[in-house]
Protein backbone atom coordinates (compact mmCIF):
# COMPACT_ATOMS: atom_id res chain seq x y z
CA UNK A 1 0.00 0.00 0.00
CA UNK A 2 3.01 2.41 0.49
CA UNK A 3 3.80 2.46 -3.42
CA UNK A 4 -0.10 3.18 -3.87
CA UNK A 5 -0.05 6.04 -0.99
CA UNK A 6 2.95 7.59 -2.98
CA UNK A 7 1.57 7.29 -6.15
CA UNK A 8 -1.97 9.44 -5.15
CA UNK A 9 0.54 12.09 -3.41
CA UNK A 10 2.25 12.57 -6.39
CA UNK A 11 -0.97 12.85 -8.31
CA UNK A 12 -2.10 14.93 -6.19
CA UNK A 13 0.60 17.22 -6.44
CA UNK A 14 0.22 17.52 -10.46
CA UNK A 15 -3.03 18.30 -9.11
CA UNK A 16 -2.15 20.99 -7.67
CA UNK A 17 0.00 22.68 -10.04
CA UNK A 18 -2.61 22.68 -12.09
CA UNK A 19 -4.69 24.59 -10.18
CA UNK A 20 -6.63 22.02 -8.38
CA UNK A 21 -6.46 21.82 -4.38
CA UNK A 22 -6.95 18.29 -3.58
CA UNK A 23 -5.03 15.88 -1.13
CA UNK A 24 -3.87 12.22 -1.16
CA UNK A 25 -6.79 10.62 0.01
CA UNK A 26 -8.74 12.47 -2.02
CA UNK A 27 -7.21 10.87 -4.57
CA UNK A 28 -7.04 7.62 -3.09
CA UNK A 29 -10.53 7.58 -2.46
CA UNK A 30 -11.24 8.47 -5.90
CA UNK A 31 -9.14 5.89 -7.21
CA UNK A 32 -10.72 3.07 -5.27
CA UNK A 33 -14.21 4.33 -6.38
CA UNK A 34 -13.33 3.43 -9.72
CA UNK A 35 -11.87 0.39 -9.21
CA UNK A 36 -15.06 -0.80 -7.16
CA UNK A 37 -17.82 0.63 -10.16
CA UNK A 38 -15.28 -0.91 -12.59
CA UNK A 39 -15.08 -4.45 -9.85
CA UNK A 40 -19.12 -4.25 -10.11
CA UNK A 41 -19.54 -3.82 -13.89
CA UNK A 42 -17.05 -6.72 -15.21
CA UNK A 43 -18.32 -8.74 -11.79
CA UNK A 44 -22.44 -7.87 -13.57
CA UNK A 45 -21.15 -8.81 -17.12
CA UNK A 46 -19.30 -12.11 -15.70
CA UNK A 47 -21.89 -13.47 -13.56
CA UNK A 48 -24.54 -12.76 -16.34
CA UNK A 49 -22.21 -14.50 -18.69
CA UNK A 50 -21.69 -17.85 -16.28
CA UNK A 51 -25.82 -17.38 -15.30
CA UNK A 52 -25.88 -17.84 -19.07
CA UNK A 53 -24.20 -20.70 -19.74
CA UNK A 54 -24.94 -22.46 -16.16
CA UNK A 55 -28.76 -22.11 -18.12
CA UNK A 56 -27.77 -23.83 -21.04
CA UNK A 57 -26.47 -26.90 -19.50
CA UNK A 58 -29.79 -26.73 -17.32
CA UNK A 59 -31.74 -26.58 -20.00
CA UNK A 60 -29.89 -28.80 -22.15
CA UNK A 61 -30.19 -31.38 -19.01
CA UNK A 62 -33.80 -30.74 -18.73
CA UNK A 63 -34.60 -31.37 -22.09
CA UNK A 64 -32.98 -34.67 -22.19
CA UNK A 65 -35.34 -35.73 -19.58
CA UNK A 66 -37.93 -34.41 -21.01
CA UNK A 67 -37.24 -36.66 -24.11
CA UNK A 68 -36.72 -39.39 -21.96
CA UNK A 69 -33.22 -40.01 -22.82
CA UNK A 70 -33.94 -43.33 -21.56
CA UNK A 71 -36.13 -44.35 -24.15
CA UNK A 72 -33.37 -43.03 -27.23
CA UNK A 73 -31.64 -46.84 -27.51
CA UNK A 74 -28.32 -44.97 -28.39
CA UNK A 75 -28.23 -42.71 -25.62
CA UNK A 76 -29.27 -45.86 -22.89
CA UNK A 77 -26.59 -47.65 -24.45
CA UNK A 78 -24.28 -45.28 -24.19
CA UNK A 79 -25.42 -44.93 -20.60
CA UNK A 80 -25.73 -48.61 -20.08
CA UNK A 81 -22.22 -49.20 -20.87
CA UNK A 82 -20.68 -46.57 -18.46
CA UNK A 83 -22.02 -48.39 -15.64
CA UNK A 84 -21.14 -51.20 -16.96
CA UNK A 85 -17.63 -50.40 -17.23
CA UNK A 86 -17.56 -48.19 -13.40
CA UNK A 87 -19.05 -51.26 -11.91
CA UNK A 88 -16.21 -53.51 -13.78
CA UNK A 89 -13.56 -51.13 -12.53
CA UNK A 90 -14.91 -50.99 -9.03
CA UNK A 91 -15.59 -54.68 -8.50
CA UNK A 92 -12.42 -55.85 -9.78
CA UNK A 93 -10.03 -53.29 -8.63
CA UNK A 94 -9.86 -54.66 -5.16
CA UNK A 95 -8.17 -57.93 -4.19
CA UNK A 96 -10.46 -59.91 -2.07
CA UNK A 97 -13.76 -61.85 -3.06
CA UNK A 98 -16.89 -59.98 -1.84
CA UNK A 99 -20.59 -60.48 -1.93
CA UNK A 100 -22.16 -58.75 -4.78
CA UNK A 101 -24.08 -56.89 -1.82
CA UNK A 102 -21.04 -55.80 -0.37
CA UNK A 103 -19.60 -54.93 -3.94
CA UNK A 104 -22.50 -52.59 -4.44
CA UNK A 105 -22.13 -51.22 -1.00
CA UNK A 106 -18.01 -50.24 -1.47
CA UNK A 107 -19.04 -48.31 -4.74
CA UNK A 108 -21.67 -46.27 -2.64
CA UNK A 109 -19.19 -45.24 -0.34
CA UNK A 110 -16.70 -43.52 -2.29
CA UNK A 111 -14.95 -46.43 -4.33
CA UNK A 112 -17.07 -44.44 -7.12
CA UNK A 113 -15.26 -41.13 -7.42
CA UNK A 114 -12.23 -42.76 -8.15
CA UNK A 115 -12.93 -45.50 -11.26
CA UNK A 116 -15.85 -42.75 -12.63
CA UNK A 117 -13.21 -40.58 -14.21
CA UNK A 118 -11.29 -43.17 -15.63
CA UNK A 119 -14.27 -44.86 -16.94
CA UNK A 120 -15.77 -41.85 -19.08
CA UNK A 121 -12.57 -41.51 -20.40
CA UNK A 122 -11.68 -44.76 -21.55
CA UNK A 123 -15.36 -44.32 -22.80
CA UNK A 124 -14.58 -41.67 -24.98
CA UNK A 125 -10.91 -43.02 -26.02
CA UNK A 126 -12.32 -46.37 -27.51
CA UNK A 127 -15.28 -44.45 -28.59
CA UNK A 128 -13.26 -42.16 -30.99
CA UNK A 129 -10.74 -45.42 -31.79
CA UNK A 130 -13.97 -47.73 -32.57
CA UNK A 131 -15.46 -45.07 -34.79
CA UNK A 132 -12.25 -44.29 -36.82
CA UNK A 133 -11.73 -48.45 -37.26
CA UNK A 134 -15.37 -49.44 -38.25
CA UNK A 135 -16.05 -46.09 -40.08
CA UNK A 136 -12.99 -47.27 -42.29
CA UNK A 137 -13.99 -50.59 -42.67
CA UNK A 138 -17.24 -49.67 -43.98
CA UNK A 139 -15.43 -47.50 -46.75
CA UNK A 140 -16.03 -43.75 -44.87
CA UNK A 141 -13.60 -41.60 -46.21
CA UNK A 142 -11.30 -40.82 -43.09
CA UNK A 143 -11.60 -36.90 -43.48
CA UNK A 144 -15.79 -37.38 -42.72
CA UNK A 145 -14.54 -39.64 -39.63
CA UNK A 146 -11.88 -37.33 -38.64
CA UNK A 147 -13.79 -34.05 -38.95
CA UNK A 148 -16.44 -34.36 -35.67
CA UNK A 149 -13.68 -35.89 -33.93
CA UNK A 150 -10.64 -33.30 -34.06
CA UNK A 151 -13.43 -30.91 -33.11
CA UNK A 152 -14.44 -32.67 -29.82
CA UNK A 153 -10.51 -33.19 -29.28
CA UNK A 154 -9.45 -30.33 -29.69
CA UNK A 155 -12.27 -28.03 -27.89
CA UNK A 156 -12.04 -30.65 -24.88
CA UNK A 157 -8.35 -30.60 -25.10
CA UNK A 158 -8.40 -26.35 -25.19
CA UNK A 159 -10.32 -26.45 -22.31
CA UNK A 160 -9.26 -28.41 -19.95
CA UNK A 161 -5.43 -27.09 -20.40
CA UNK A 162 -7.14 -23.82 -19.93
CA UNK A 163 -8.81 -24.55 -16.99
CA UNK A 164 -5.87 -26.39 -15.35
CA UNK A 165 -3.56 -23.71 -16.66
CA UNK A 166 -5.94 -20.72 -14.99
CA UNK A 167 -6.27 -22.63 -12.06
CA UNK A 168 -2.09 -23.09 -11.21
CA UNK A 169 -2.08 -18.91 -12.02
CA UNK A 170 -4.54 -19.05 -8.98
CA UNK A 171 -2.83 -20.93 -6.71
CA UNK A 172 0.53 -19.84 -7.82
CA UNK A 173 -0.77 -16.32 -6.51
CA UNK A 174 -2.32 -17.70 -3.21
CA UNK A 175 1.08 -19.25 -2.50
CA UNK A 176 3.09 -16.13 -3.19
CA UNK A 177 4.62 -17.42 -6.34
CA UNK A 178 4.24 -14.32 -8.85
CA UNK A 179 6.82 -15.33 -10.80
CA UNK A 180 5.25 -18.49 -11.24
CA UNK A 181 1.81 -17.17 -11.82
CA UNK A 182 3.24 -14.85 -14.79
CA UNK A 183 4.66 -18.10 -16.13
CA UNK A 184 1.61 -20.23 -16.13
CA UNK A 185 -0.68 -17.17 -17.22
CA UNK A 186 1.55 -16.32 -20.39
CA UNK A 187 0.92 -20.24 -21.14
CA UNK A 188 -2.82 -20.10 -21.06
CA UNK A 189 -2.76 -17.13 -22.76
CA UNK A 190 -1.04 -18.99 -25.67
CA UNK A 191 -3.63 -21.86 -25.13
CA UNK A 192 -6.07 -19.15 -26.55
CA UNK A 193 -4.77 -19.36 -29.79
CA UNK A 194 -6.41 -22.23 -31.30
CA UNK A 195 -9.83 -20.38 -30.07
CA UNK A 196 -8.79 -17.49 -32.25
CA UNK A 197 -7.94 -19.14 -35.59
CA UNK A 198 -11.21 -20.70 -34.85
CA UNK A 199 -13.10 -17.88 -34.75
CA UNK A 200 -11.69 -16.52 -37.54
CA UNK A 201 -12.33 -19.21 -39.94
CA UNK A 202 -16.27 -19.11 -38.41
CA UNK A 203 -16.36 -15.61 -39.12
CA UNK A 204 -14.62 -15.87 -42.82
CA UNK A 205 -17.55 -19.14 -43.36
CA UNK A 206 -20.27 -17.40 -42.38
CA UNK A 207 -19.43 -14.47 -44.60
CA UNK A 208 -18.88 -11.82 -41.67
CA UNK A 209 -15.84 -9.61 -41.87
CA UNK A 210 -12.86 -10.63 -40.62
CA UNK A 211 -11.12 -10.07 -37.35
CA UNK A 212 -7.42 -9.99 -36.75
CA UNK A 213 -6.16 -12.82 -35.22
CA UNK A 214 -4.55 -10.79 -32.51
CA UNK A 215 -7.33 -8.74 -31.09
CA UNK A 216 -9.97 -12.19 -31.38
CA UNK A 217 -6.67 -13.68 -29.20
CA UNK A 218 -6.74 -10.44 -26.93
CA UNK A 219 -10.67 -10.74 -26.10
CA UNK A 220 -10.74 -14.56 -25.47
CA UNK A 221 -8.07 -13.87 -23.27
CA UNK A 222 -9.38 -11.13 -20.91
CA UNK A 223 -12.76 -12.59 -21.30
CA UNK A 224 -11.66 -15.96 -20.36
CA UNK A 225 -9.35 -14.20 -17.71
CA UNK A 226 -12.51 -12.48 -16.19
CA UNK A 227 -14.65 -15.19 -15.91
CA UNK A 228 -12.59 -17.91 -14.55
CA UNK A 229 -11.28 -15.48 -11.73
CA UNK A 230 -14.44 -14.55 -11.01
CA UNK A 231 -15.31 -18.06 -10.32
CA UNK A 232 -11.74 -18.19 -8.64
CA UNK A 233 -12.96 -15.87 -6.40
CA UNK A 234 -15.83 -16.89 -5.45
CA UNK A 235 -14.67 -20.50 -4.70
CA UNK A 236 -12.19 -18.59 -2.44
CA UNK A 237 -15.24 -16.96 -1.00
CA UNK A 238 -16.73 -20.36 -0.30
CA UNK A 239 -13.66 -22.21 1.11
CA UNK A 240 -13.34 -19.26 3.78
CA UNK A 241 -16.89 -19.35 4.61
CA UNK A 242 -16.96 -22.99 5.04
CA UNK A 243 -13.59 -22.85 7.09
CA UNK A 244 -12.22 -25.94 4.59
CA UNK A 245 -8.47 -23.89 4.53
CA UNK A 246 -6.78 -23.07 1.51
CA UNK A 247 -7.26 -24.96 -1.48
CA UNK A 248 -4.32 -27.50 -2.54
CA UNK A 249 -3.36 -27.35 -6.20
CA UNK A 250 -4.58 -31.57 -5.85
CA UNK A 251 -7.79 -30.80 -4.63
CA UNK A 252 -8.30 -27.51 -7.38
CA UNK A 253 -7.22 -29.94 -10.20
CA UNK A 254 -9.26 -32.48 -9.35
CA UNK A 255 -12.25 -29.90 -8.95
CA UNK A 256 -11.19 -28.90 -12.86
CA UNK A 257 -11.21 -32.45 -13.91
CA UNK A 258 -15.10 -33.24 -12.87
CA UNK A 259 -15.89 -29.96 -14.92
CA UNK A 260 -14.28 -31.32 -17.96
CA UNK A 261 -15.64 -34.84 -17.11
CA UNK A 262 -19.94 -33.18 -16.53
CA UNK A 263 -18.93 -31.51 -19.91
CA UNK A 264 -17.08 -34.24 -21.44
CA UNK A 265 -20.43 -36.71 -21.07
CA UNK A 266 -23.20 -33.70 -22.11
CA UNK A 267 -20.46 -33.52 -25.65
CA UNK A 268 -21.17 -37.57 -26.10
CA UNK A 269 -24.61 -37.17 -25.67
CA UNK A 270 -24.27 -34.69 -28.87
CA UNK A 271 -22.01 -36.26 -30.21
CA UNK A 272 -24.24 -39.78 -30.44
CA UNK A 273 -27.21 -37.60 -31.46
CA UNK A 274 -25.64 -35.69 -34.58
CA UNK A 275 -22.43 -37.05 -35.71
CA UNK A 276 -24.07 -39.91 -37.73
CA UNK A 277 -26.57 -37.89 -39.74
CA UNK A 278 -23.41 -35.65 -40.38
CA UNK A 279 -21.16 -37.62 -41.64
CA UNK A 280 -23.66 -40.18 -43.93
CA UNK A 281 -22.15 -43.30 -42.15
CA UNK A 282 -23.85 -46.26 -41.81
CA UNK A 283 -26.78 -46.86 -39.18
CA UNK A 284 -24.86 -50.03 -37.72
CA UNK A 285 -21.87 -47.68 -37.14
CA UNK A 286 -22.65 -46.76 -33.67
CA UNK A 287 -24.28 -50.30 -33.38
CA UNK A 288 -21.07 -52.13 -33.68
CA UNK A 289 -19.16 -49.37 -31.44
CA UNK A 290 -21.85 -50.12 -28.63
CA UNK A 291 -21.06 -54.00 -29.22
CA UNK A 292 -16.87 -53.59 -28.83
CA UNK A 293 -17.90 -51.51 -25.95
CA UNK A 294 -20.03 -54.42 -24.18
CA UNK A 295 -17.62 -56.77 -24.82
CA UNK A 296 -14.25 -54.33 -23.56
CA UNK A 297 -16.37 -54.46 -20.49
CA UNK A 298 -16.50 -58.00 -20.40
CA UNK A 299 -12.98 -58.17 -21.10
CA UNK A 300 -12.04 -55.86 -17.67
CA UNK A 301 -14.16 -58.09 -15.97
CA UNK A 302 -12.79 -61.25 -16.84
CA UNK A 303 -9.11 -60.33 -16.05
CA UNK A 304 -9.73 -58.53 -12.82
CA UNK A 305 -12.05 -61.38 -11.15
CA UNK A 306 -9.54 -63.28 -10.83
CA UNK A 307 -8.22 -61.15 -7.92
CA UNK A 308 -11.58 -60.24 -6.54
CA UNK A 309 -14.34 -62.38 -7.32
CA UNK A 310 -17.41 -60.44 -6.82
CA UNK A 311 -20.00 -63.72 -5.61
CA UNK A 312 -23.97 -64.02 -5.73
CA UNK A 313 -24.96 -67.07 -3.90
CA UNK A 314 -24.28 -70.51 -6.25
CA UNK A 315 -23.71 -68.40 -9.12
CA UNK A 316 -19.79 -68.88 -10.57
CA UNK A 317 -18.07 -65.74 -9.97
CA UNK A 318 -16.85 -65.45 -13.57
CA UNK A 319 -20.74 -65.31 -14.72
CA UNK A 320 -20.94 -62.50 -12.41
CA UNK A 321 -18.50 -61.19 -14.36
CA UNK A 322 -18.96 -61.45 -17.62
CA UNK A 323 -22.65 -62.22 -17.70
CA UNK A 324 -24.16 -58.59 -17.85
CA UNK A 325 -21.58 -57.79 -20.74
CA UNK A 326 -22.31 -60.41 -22.84
CA UNK A 327 -25.82 -60.11 -22.27
CA UNK A 328 -25.50 -56.35 -23.86
CA UNK A 329 -23.47 -57.52 -26.39
CA UNK A 330 -25.96 -60.55 -27.31
CA UNK A 331 -29.08 -57.78 -27.57
CA UNK A 332 -26.83 -55.55 -29.87
CA UNK A 333 -25.75 -58.16 -32.23
CA UNK A 334 -29.37 -60.11 -32.44
CA UNK A 335 -31.70 -57.40 -32.30
CA UNK A 336 -29.83 -53.94 -34.14
CA UNK A 337 -26.66 -55.67 -36.22
CA UNK A 338 -28.24 -58.92 -37.71
CA UNK A 339 -31.00 -57.05 -38.72
CA UNK A 340 -28.91 -54.67 -41.01
CA UNK A 341 -26.25 -56.91 -42.29
CA UNK A 342 -27.30 -56.38 -45.74
CA UNK A 343 -26.86 -52.41 -45.62
CA UNK A 344 -23.98 -52.86 -43.68
CA UNK A 345 -20.35 -52.99 -46.23
CA UNK A 346 -18.07 -55.85 -44.82
CA UNK A 347 -20.41 -56.68 -41.71
CA UNK A 348 -18.09 -60.05 -41.11
CA UNK A 349 -15.30 -57.98 -41.06
CA UNK A 350 -16.64 -55.72 -38.77
CA UNK A 351 -17.74 -58.31 -36.32
CA UNK A 352 -14.45 -59.72 -36.11
CA UNK A 353 -12.95 -56.52 -35.88
CA UNK A 354 -15.38 -55.61 -32.99
CA UNK A 355 -14.55 -58.55 -31.03
CA UNK A 356 -10.37 -57.94 -31.26
CA UNK A 357 -10.98 -54.47 -30.55
CA UNK A 358 -12.57 -54.98 -27.32
CA UNK A 359 -8.75 -55.78 -25.91
CA UNK A 360 -8.05 -52.31 -26.85
CA UNK A 361 -9.63 -51.32 -23.52
CA UNK A 362 -6.63 -53.10 -21.48
CA UNK A 363 -4.02 -50.35 -22.80
CA UNK A 364 -6.04 -47.29 -23.35
CA UNK A 365 -7.47 -47.79 -19.44
CA UNK A 366 -3.29 -48.10 -18.26
CA UNK A 367 -2.34 -45.21 -20.19
CA UNK A 368 -5.36 -43.23 -18.50
CA UNK A 369 -4.69 -44.92 -15.29
CA UNK A 370 -1.41 -43.67 -15.30
CA UNK A 371 -2.05 -40.30 -17.19
CA UNK A 372 -4.39 -39.99 -13.78
CA UNK A 373 -2.31 -41.43 -11.20
CA UNK A 374 -1.04 -37.75 -10.04
CA UNK A 375 -4.58 -36.37 -8.64
CA UNK A 376 -6.83 -39.44 -8.59
CA UNK A 377 -6.59 -42.72 -6.59
CA UNK A 378 -5.36 -45.81 -8.82
CA UNK A 379 -7.44 -48.68 -9.60
CA UNK A 380 -5.71 -52.32 -8.48
CA UNK A 381 -6.67 -54.21 -11.74
CA UNK A 382 -4.63 -56.88 -12.75
CA UNK A 383 -2.81 -55.27 -16.00
CA UNK A 384 -2.19 -52.12 -14.26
Amino acid sequence: MGGLDGFFAEVAQVLTVLGLDVDAALVGGLFWLVVAVLTVYVGYKVTRASITAGIGIGRFTKDQIERRFWQDPGKLRFVIGLVLLTVAYAFYGGDQPRPLAEALLDIGRGQILGVMPLAILTQWTLLMAFWIAFGLLMGVPLAKLGKPLADIAIGMTVLAAELVLFALVIMSVVEAEFAAAVAWFLVFAAANLPLAFTARAAFRKRGLRERPVLVLWLVYTGTLTLLLGFIAVCATVVFAAAELGPPTQGGVVKVVLIVVLVIALIMCFRFRSDVLAEVDAPESLLFFIDFSLALATGVVAVIGVQQAPVTLGPVPSWLVAVGPPLIVAAMILLVHLRRLRESTPRWTACLVTGVLAAFLVLPATAGLALVLGPVLPQVDLPFL
